[in-house]
């Protein structure tokens, strides 16, 4: 999986969309009440820039893209903070844009070692970002624009998701190559009360590669997930058969990729037709990557912390297609940087350039076995094609 492009060119990224501040105490005990009046001695906090743009680009940036952040933040300490933190981590921290009166975004993570993350996310600058925002750099030479967490930014799910659309169809007359990532909402919130499917109605056709999580698209078009949202340890034959309809139901809403995050069980590829990918002709052979229907493994880490993991999946995959990569390639791509960046308790310290992510793969790095998929073909050491991969969908339906 060595990086090249079709056309031989410098790849390269604009990143958008939610930006904040993390903070993540040091968590002494993996279970803990919040009761009033009591006082919980904590570790050592860890400070990090975190949100879709933080940590898609900066892995991005490690991984070895030439990468452009365009965000919204607070005239505030906490910007100052953030603008600082992305500066340490090898970016542009003054580029960001401050605005007077604003506040900056900031989350508090409790991130418990060995089990999944906790959020409380307070929203700042992030709900006033439009399209405007992103005037300057669609002005520059770039060959991809990935745009993340429309969930926590007012104006792009307010007015049935009008802005939202308007970023990528300014990004698409632009001639980018466009990506869209999601957040899961509070269903309480003005964000969980949005109409999702008719948000994406409208964006998705204006978008090439649309990356959400499982949890995320079931709640946007199916509403808030059920407590015992994975039946059992592994998915049954059921979860596939929702899977699958669900990204089918993304194709056929104009999306030519779509690549559904699971967690600890990997990620799902599906594909459009090649007519559908020509605006990804320059940098991909479409006849590999047309029709295609793959589910790729996780990789075995050593667990330090799940914050921004789903993030730097995503980096793995768009370096990947940056790069010319295959279908199969890119998906252990994701998933190998997505193993990488559980390894740090922040989302980006742990991912490391691509030539040593490729050394770790070349060293046959171990992945997490997974009986499900026993009646799908193994293509690939842990990638696994399902009945509809390389179906003319026209013809399957």
């Amino acid at each position: 999986m060595k990086a090249h492009g079709i056309n031989g060119s410098k790849a390269n990224a604009i990143v958008g969309g939610h930006i904040c501040l993390d903070i993540i105490p040091g968590l002494r005990r993996q279970h803990f009440e919040f009761i009033p009046g009591a006082l919980e001695e904590l570790g050592d906090a860890k400070i990090s820039t975190g949100g879709c743009v933080s940590n898609t680009g900066i892995a991005l940036s490690r991984l070895g893209a030439s990468v452009e952040l365009v965000s919204r933040i607070g005239d505030d300490l906490l910007g100052d903070l953030l603008k600082q933190c992305l500066t340490r981590q090898g970016v542009d921290g003054n580029a960001m844009h401050q605005v007077p009166g604003e506040h900056t975004s900031y989350s508090i993570i409790l991130s418990p070692e060995g089990t999944d993350r906790m959020v409380l996310h307070h929203p700042g600058a992030n709900d006033t970002f439009t399209s405007s925002d992103l005037h300057e750099a669609f002005e520059k030479s770039a060959t991809l624009f990935h745009f993340g967490y429309p969930p926590l930014m007012h104006k792009m799910y307010c007015d049935g998701g009008t802005e939202l659309r308007e970023v990528f169809r300014k990004a698409k007359a632009s001639g980018l190559i466009t990506s869209l990532d999601m957040a899961y909402p509070d269903p309480a919130s003005r964000a969980g009360r949005a109409d999702w499917r008719s948000i994406l109605t409208r964006a998705l056709p204006e978008v090439d590669i649309f990356l959400p999580s499982y949890e995320e698209i079931v709640h946007m078009l199916s509403g808030p997930r059920p407590e015992n949202f994975w039946v059992r340890d592994e998915p049954d034959a059921i979860l596939y058969d929702q899977i699958e309809s669900l990204a089918s139901s993304l194709l056929a809403l104009g999306t030519p990729i779509v690549v559904l995050k699971l967690g600890t069980r990997g990620i799902y590829l599906r594909t459009g037709s090649k007519t559908s990918l020509d605006n990804l002709s320059t940098i991909l052979d479409i006849d590999a990557w047309a029709n295609r229907e793959l589910w790729t493994t996780v990789f075995e880490a050593n667990l330090a912390g799940t914050n921004g993991a789903g993030d730097c999946t995503i980096a793995g995959f768009l370096y990947a297609v940056l790069h010319g990569f295959s279908p199969e390639s890119a998906c252990t791509a994701a998933c190998a940087v997505g193993g990488c960046s559980v390894e740090a308790p922040d989302a980006t310290s742990a991912v490391q350039p691509w030539g040593s992510v490729e050394t770790r793969l070349d060293q046959r790095w171990k992945k997490r076995q997974s009986t499900y998929l026993a009646q799908w073909t193994e293509l690939a050491r842990g990638v696994f094609a399902g009945q509809k991969d390389r179906v003319d969908g026209a013809k399957s339906n």
